[in-house]
């Protein structure tokens, strides 16, 4: 009898302490769909955070980011470009894209109408993932794009409303405060089956590499028992062909930039199969902090800066670079 009792609390126990548990199991799926499935206060077909703002009413844009960095954009006819790099084209596709983005943002996931919050979801005038500013003739308006809270869920705020949303139309990633965001990276760009010749002019002399007609490259006094690399070679050939930009300058040469007097300069011979024999100039001037080069093309009326991999291909080379080297003798074992 007392077993029985006995089975029959301990069954009563058991039973309980399963249905604590689904119960905190249930609670640790709202708290995670909470979290990562956040949906706001929904309503059907909110309005638009910009209210009837058009893409094609915005005529400059300037975008702020965390650490500081900020690029300007302004309109230019039919296109777009970098005032401070002297008009440097933009890409217009990315610059639509986002426009296109902003002006499609809802205000139907509301998330809160506390200005305290504005700092914690990173919406606030002081404390922001971006900061954009779109001019239009009749004045401007500023979006905060702040903190990701999931898949598709980015809160944002118009500035002068206390209100928080959250929306799937951008995110921080689509506004980069770069110019490198929002031009075409490539700066040089030549099909490098078509190059013949390749000289490289820095403070080890002058190298001259010549294609032969049987497409091998041979270096100006090469001696009779020096091999070339050709493995280093067409790598240098490939570097030449397509040099991509880290961001635009401008097109004044300051003397800060180091082009007076470059630390390499590379002549290009292109030769295509139909067409023009074209050569290109290229100057890589001084290295700033950033371990970037700066960098003037005779196909470009602008400067710009490269990674200093980039140019270090070509200020840093010497003869010895494209020789092959003979084999490390191995020592002897005793």
């Amino acid at each position: 009898m007392h077993t029985s009792k006995t089975l029959s609390m301990n069954s009563a126990t058991g039973n309980r302490l399963i249905q604590i548990l689904i119960g905190l199991l249930v609670l640790q799926l709202i708290l995670i769909g909470v979290v990562y499935f956040p949906k706001g206060k929904t309503a059907t077909g909110g309005a638009p955070l910009l209210g009837d703002l058009t893409a094609d009413q915005i005529t400059a844009v300037t975008v702020t980011d965390a650490k500081g960095n900020e690029i300007s954009l302004k309109k230019a006819g039919d296109g777009w470009v970098l005032p401070d790099a002297d008009d440097y084209p933009a890409d217009p596709e990315r610059v639509s894209k986002m426009l296109d983005s902003l002006v499609a943002i809802k205000t139907d996931r509301l998330i809160t109408k506390t200005p305290a919050s504005q700092k914690r979801l990173e919406v606030a005038a002081d404390k922001f993932q971006r900061k954009v500013v779109l001019t239009t003739a009749d004045g401007a308006k500023t979006v905060f794009i702040g903190t990701s809270a999931g898949a598709k869920a980015t809160h944002v705020r118009l500035d002068g409303q206390d209100e928080t949303f959250l929306t799937d139309a951008i995110t921080s990633w689509d506004a980069p405060a770069q110019a490198s965001g929002w031009v075409k990276p490539e700066f040089v760009s030549v099909n490098k089956d078509d190059v013949t010749a390749v000289t490289i002019k820095n403070a080890t002399g002058t190298l001259a590499f010549t294609k032969g007609d049987d497409g091998n490259w041979t270096l100006d006094g090469l001696g009779a028992d020096e091999e070339l690399d050709s493995g280093k070679v067409n790598a240098m050939v490939t570097q030449a062909s397509k040099i991509n930009l880290n961001a635009p300058i401008g097109k004044t040469a300051d003397p800060s930039l180091g082009l007076d007097n470059p630390q390499a300069t590379v002549t290009v011979t292109v030769q295509p199969k139909s067409g023009e024999t074209q050569t290109i100039t290229l100057k890589f001037g001084a290295k700033d902090d950033n371990n970037q080069y700066a960098l003037q093309s005779s196909t470009s009326d602008y400067l710009v800066r490269v990674s200093g991999f980039v140019g270090d291909n070509f200020v840093g080379k010497s003869r010895t670079d494209f020789i092959k080297q003979p084999p490390t003798p191995t020592p002897e074992s005793k």
